[in-house]
């Protein structure tokens, strides 16, 4: 709600706020990029 309001006071037109959710390959390659370490 605070994000919301700091971008409406800035005259920023804001839709909707929707938290980014990544993608299964995405997590996979997270999980796996040091596990050869």
């Amino acid at each position: 709600a605070e994000i919301n309001r700091m971008l409406v006071e800035a005259g920023v037109a804001v839709r909707a706020l929707v938290p980014e959710r990544r993608s299964l390959e995405e997590v996979f390659m997270a999980l796996i990029e040091g596990s050869d370490q």
